[in-house]
């Protein structure tokens, strides 16, 4: 039987790794294309399901990481980046739909690892505190941003992680 909705894409992901000075400095990009298509079971006539699946996430999704170790310090940065998407909020009885763009979220870190096997890990996700759009569809459910987001829309958050390795 064919499946009601088909989904292909690609991911390519790439590496490099070289000596700097005393240390070791690694790239790392990554590059997600999605495309989602539904063909039958009664969506296909559906404008607002329809749009619900095709375009309720990003097309489009990419990250660069820059990592430098030095001895036992490691320090690293990473950009993701999300293409655009719609939101979608059924209020009313009407189909209201809601594009969002794209977005640019940038992370950096700090870490040292002491001979004992404790790391230690200092850190900001969105550390340049970006938000999303408004979803303005959504305010009548007492919500600023778009429950359905796909990613996070708390802005920044810092943190200290300490792993143990035994």
């Amino acid at each position: 039987h064919l499946d009601p909705v088909q989904a292909r894409g690609v991911d390519v992901v790439a590496t490099h790794g070289w000596t700097v000075g005393p240390g070791y400095t690694q790239v790392t990009a990554a590059y997600n294309y999605n495309e989602t298509e539904v063909v039958s079971g009664g969506l296909e006539s559906n404008v607002a399901g329809r749009r619900v699946f095709e375009e309720g996430i990003p097309q489009h999704g990419a990250s660069v990481t820059l990592r430098y170790s030095l001895g036992a310090w490691d320090l690293g940065g990473r950009a993701r980046y999300y293409g655009p998407w719609t939101d979608y909020s059924g209020t009313g009885g009407e189909d209201i739909f809601q594009k969002f763009d794209a977005e640019t979220f940038v992370d950096l870190w700090a870490g040292y690892q002491f001979r004992n096997g404790l790391t230690v890990r200092v850190g900001a996700e969105n550390v340049f505190d970006t938000y999303p759009d408004e979803a303005t569809l959504q305010a009548v459910r007492g919500l600023i941003y778009s429950r359905n987001a796909p990613y996070d829309t708390d802005g920044a958050k810092y943190y200290i992680r300490l792993d143990l390795a035994l």
